[in-house]
């Protein structure tokens, strides 16, 4: 089975997520730092504002790995934590475009920001839910990080979420199941545990979306 190389990025800027049209640079480390500050505020406008702008960094991939550096990932789990929808969503966000380099993929997944992605990924608004299945799918890209995301309990999350007609959510999801069972022991702990997953793979074969139907043909 082959692994599908497919990278989530989400930019916070307006809404967009067409990184081209933010002109992002490598940032110093002492520039960095203050912002890195005001993620530990206790003020929910000050953590959007504070994880909207790491989000956006986030964009550069030297600015991916100094954020990493500098015990981001560590804040933003913190954040995900919080009951307040707006952190959530720009905490998750930041997660996921941390995510698409590869030498941070591993410290994520061993961070502990797995379960709480995967929590997230169960989330009544559904900018977190995307972000979260984004964050996800971003991580199935090795056999140690795919082992993670069993221990952390993503694949029944991900197997109902099957069911969302949200297409992007729809996507990431086919998408990661069909990475995680490139693994011979996570293909027989699918058929095993999940007896729900051909027939929602199936389903997802007649959406109008071809990239999703793409994937499920994949998964099956």
């Amino acid at each position: 089975m082959t692994i599908c190389m497919y990278t989530f990025s989400f930019v916070y800027w307006r809404g967009l997520r067409d990184s081209s049209r933010l002109d992002v640079r490598p940032i110093e480390r002492d520039a960095l730092e203050p912002i890195m500050f005001l993620l530990q505020s206790q003020d929910s406008d000050v953590q959007c504002a504070a994880s909207t702008a790491i989000g956006n960094l986030a964009v550069d991939p030297y600015n991916k790995l100094l954020i990493v550096q500098q015990g981001g990932v560590e804040q933003l789990i913190r954040l995900m934590m919080s009951p307040n929808v707006e952190a959530q969503c720009n905490a998750v966000g930041c997660i996921t475009n941390l995510a698409t380099h590869e030498e941070n993929k591993s410290k994520i997944a061993k961070s502990g920001a797995l379960v709480p992605l995967t929590r997230l990924a169960r989330s009544n608004d559904i900018r977190v839910q995307r972000n979260a299945t984004g964050a996800l799918l971003n991580m199935t890209h090795s056999v140690e990080n795919r082992q993670q995301l069993v221990t952390a309990g993503a694949i029944p999350v991900l197997v109902s979420l099957l069911s969302s007609t949200d297409p992007d959510v729809q996507y990431y999801c086919t998408t990661a199941l069909s990475n995680i069972a490139v693994d011979a022991s996570s293909r027989k702990r699918l058929s095993s545990s999940e007896p729900k997953l051909v027939n929602s793979l199936i389903h997802l074969m007649d959406t109008a979306s071809a990239k999703v139907q793409s994937q499920a043909a994949l998964a099956l």
